[in-house]
Formats: structure tokens, C-alpha cells, sequence
């Protein structure tokens, strides 16, 4: 099983500090991840939050394929139905030649109606756009000279995208998904699943979709908001986080858990399916626990909550490093 780091880059008003500050230290924690024996950092995507949500994720990921040499670098999620797929194309394979082929491009539908207004894009097509951005995206990468695309939402003549991925077939997708046309696009269109919110349901319809379209399917990356040490240090932060989103699900809606309160069962009034604070031996047995209901190939973890100070995520990682890591190595 692999392990990986998610950063979201963001700087909430009560906690402000300079932007090229926040940048820096986290750039210089992300960096320190290899030493420590992570595999994979990932980055996640949105617009118009007013605690500067990371908005644009190739910059970030192209510092990082800069300041690294091993780790997997990932987008969970890029907000595909808002941006050309052309575009995403060409960032995506220039990043993957910057890092020597260690890009892995995680793809979402995006649920924001705020995103959706600001851009000028019609919410309703978002399963379209997605669906369409998909093949253009491995079209760009597979076509051997310029070729022309008639489709609902792009029409195109002479694309020609250069240079190519380094990785053989492209850049690998994997597709964040919960519903069940989600799951089934995931199924049928991805190279792997992030499966964040995800149960034991949601694997077994993943599963079933794969054996229809006759494909293996591919890796499966978990997600969870991960504090080794006290509720007392990580709590102001956690909230926070939880909050901002609790909202945005409870607006967007696009499935029944949304809009359901949240039961806390772990001594803190957060959801134990999604944060885990404690020991290094409490977070173990979550993490067996949570592979045992999916069997995931990669937890993909939050470990520097909004507003914390880098070094107090800092101490979190390396007792993780040094106390959980090696009960799954």
C-alpha cells in the first residue's frame, strides 16, 4: 500500500499569514515528504474561496516536479468540465515530462454552483463536458499528427499537441467518483479510481461496472483528514475545514449523504469516516480497518489542515513516518 500526502494551499483570514510565506513553507514541507517515505503528494482544485483555495494546479505541481525525484505527483481532483480539455492536455504532458513520468492526472466533476456561475458554464453539463474532455484528453496524447474534433461542447481543427507524455499510453486518469453514473463513468472511462467518501456499496458498484465494460480496473486511492497527536492541537483547523465543506456539499446536493448531518463516534464532533485524530496506534487500526471495507492501493491523507502553522503539521507527518508508516511496509 502507498501512502500520500494532499494540500490544498489554503489561508483562512483568521489565520492569515503572507501568501509567498504559505507557499514557500509548504512547498519546502512537500519536498521533505521523500525523506520521510511518502510515495505521492496531490493537489486539489477550486475557485473563488475566499481563503485562496488553490485555483491552478499545474504551477504548484510543476515547483514540485522541480524540488522532487520520487514522489508520485497527482491532481485530486482537477475540476475537468471547467477547463479546456486541450489545455489540461498540454499542461498535463508537459508536467509529465518535467517529472520523468511521475504525473497522474485525477479528474472530478466539480459540484460548486459559485464555480460553475463564474466561469460561464451551465452546471447541467457537467457529465458531458466530463465525458467529452476524457476522450479529447487521450486523443491529444495518442493522435500521431494534427487532428480535428467535432463535439457538443469543443469543435477544433488541427490540434497537434506536443511534446507527448513519457509515460506509454499517456498520462494515467483516474477519475474521483460516489454516485452511481459517477462510479460507472470511473469504471468505463479511467485508469483508477479516487474513491474518496466511498464505502463498501460504492466499491462493489465500482467492481460490477468494471466487469461490464470487461476491464480490470485500476488502482484505488482512499481519502481522510489524518492528525497523529491530540484533538486539542488539530481541532480549530479540522473544524474549520469540516465547516467550509459541510457547506458546500449541503448547497451542491448531488447526493443524499450531503445533506445529512454528520454523526461523530470517536470522542471529537467530527465523522470518524473522514477524520481520524489520535495515537499512532488508533490511526493504524482505522486505516486496516477503512482497507478492510475498500481495499484501496493508496491512502491519500490531508495532513496540513487550513490555517495550521507548518510546523505543527510538520511534527504530525514525521510521527506518522516514524510510528504508522512502517506497520505497512
Amino acid at each position: 500500500m502507498k501512502f500520500g500526502v494532499l494540500y490544498d494551499f489554503r489561508n483562512p483570514a483568521a489565520w492569515r499569514r503572507p501568501w509567498a510565506a504559505v507557499y514557500r513553507a509548504l512547498l519546502d514541507q512537500i519536498a521533505s515528504l521523500e525523506d520521510l517515505g511518502f510515495d505521492a503528494v496531490w493537489l486539489t482544485e477550486h475557485h473563488f474561496v475566499e481563503d485562496g483555495y488553490l485555483p491552478a494546479l499545474f504551477p504548484v505541481a510543476g515547483a514540485i516536479a522541480a524540488r522532487t525525484r520520487r514522489l508520485q505527483i497527482g491532481t485530486n481532483v482537477l475540476l475537468l468540465p471547467l477547463h479546456h480539455p486541450v489545455l489540461v492536455a498540454e499542461n498535463a504532458a508537459v508536467l509529465d515530462v518535467l517529472s520523468d513520468g511521475r504525473f497522474v492526472l485525477g479528474v472530478g466533476l466539480g459540484y460548486r454552483d459559485d464555480e460553475f456561475r463564474g466561469l460561464g458554464i451551465a452546471r447541467a453539463e457537467r457529465p458531458g463536458r466530463m465525458e467529452e474532455g476524457l476522450r479529447l484528453l487521450r486523443h491529444c496524447w495518442a493522435a500521431e499528427g494534427p487532428f480535428d474534433h467535432a463535439g457538443r461542447y469543443w469543435q477544433l481543427a488541427g490540434v497537434d499537441v506536443q511534446p507527448k507524455p513519457v509515460q506509454p499510453g499517456g498520462v494515467p486518469i483516474w477519475v474521483g467518483a460516489r454516485g452511481e453514473r459517477a462510479l460507472e463513468r470511473a469504471a468505463r472511462l479511467g485508469d483508477g479510481w479516487l474513491a474518496a467518501g466511498a464505502g463498501r456499496p460504492e466499491y462493489l458498484a465500482y467492481r460490477a461496472a468494471c466487469a461490464r465494460h470487461g476491464r480490470p480496473g485500476g488502482p484505488i486511492a482512499a481519502l481522510r483528514n489524518v492528525w497523529v497527536g491530540d484533538w486539542s492541537e488539530a481541532g480549530p483547523y479540522a473544524t474549520y475545514m469540516q465547516t467550509s465543506y459541510r457547506k458546500w456539499y449541503g448547497a451542491a446536493g448531488d447526493l443524499p449523504v450531503d445533506t445529512t448531518e454528520p454523526q461523530p463516534a470517536n470522542g471529537y464532533p467530527l465523522p470518524l469516516d473522514w477524520y481520524w485524530i489520535g495515537d499512532p496506534g488508533f490511526i493504524a487500526e482505522q486505516i486496516a480497518a477503512a482497507r478492510e471495507e475498500v481495499p484501496f492501493d493508496q491512502l491519500i491523507m490531508v495532513m496540513h489542515f487550513p490555517g495550521m502553522d507548518v510546523e505543527q503539521s510538520r511534527a504530525s507527518i514525521a510521527r506518522f513516518a516514524t510510528d504508522v508508516l512502517p506497520r505497512f511496509s
